[in-house]
């Protein structure tokens, strides 16, 4: 929250110059708080099934804020199972959310299986603008897609976790959120089964 003072005052004759001292000085204070930002999101996936030693159906993830107010330094965080990678060639990112895709740089290795990618440092319009609120939309939303490949020895039945953050105007953090993909269930090449 912030606060706007405002000061008024009149003088008692002419005024000579503005150090003169007034006959009255009234002053009002109003607090002041922004609207609130709150992000969402949405995973789709074409299948829920892959072969072990392959690439992954595509994942894309709808981010977006689902409040009025503006999203500054969006994080988008994945934590992804050993034995999966992702696919550095197949990612891209689409801003505003019904525009094309084009290609997207690779999230950040945090630590071993984390990775994150901050929206702003990539899209220069959320850069400078923040991630504005639903009433702007399509503006409000950012798609994400990519792929990833399994190696021989990946875990079955893993799924990749996303976390999503921002912060408002004031630096605070507006909320976290977590969800997970649909388990990948994933059968040998050779076999066709488990």
């Amino acid at each position: 929250m912030d606060t706007i003072v405002l000061e008024s005052s009149w003088y008692c004759g002419a005024i000579v110059d503005t150090s003169m001292k007034s006959c009255t000085v009234n002053q009002f204070i109003s607090p002041v708080q922004s609207e609130r930002a709150e992000l969402e999101f949405d995973i789709m996936q074409n299948s829920k099934e892959s072969v072990l030693c392959d690439t992954l159906p595509a994942i894309e993830l709808y981010v977006y804020n689902a409040d009025k107010g503006t999203a500054y330094n969006v994080y988008v965080d994945l934590f992804i199972p050993d034995g999966i990678i992702i696919d550095v060639n197949s990612i891209r990112v689409a801003y505003p959310s019904n525009a094309v895709f084009i290609p997207m740089a690779a999230p950040v290795l945090i630590s071993k299986g984390h990775y994150r990618w901050n929206l702003a440092a990539l899209v220069p319009s959320i850069s400078g603008n923040g991630l504005p609120g639903v009433e702007h939309a399509p503006d409000n939303g950012v798609r994400i897609k990519f792929q990833g490949i399994t190696d021989c020895n990946s875990i079955v039945n893993g799924t990749i976790q996303f976390k999503t953050s921002a912060f408002n105007i004031c630096g605070e953090m507006t909320n976290e959120l977590s969800k997970q993909s649909t388990n990948k269930n994933q059968r040998n090449n050779d076999s066709g089964g488990l």
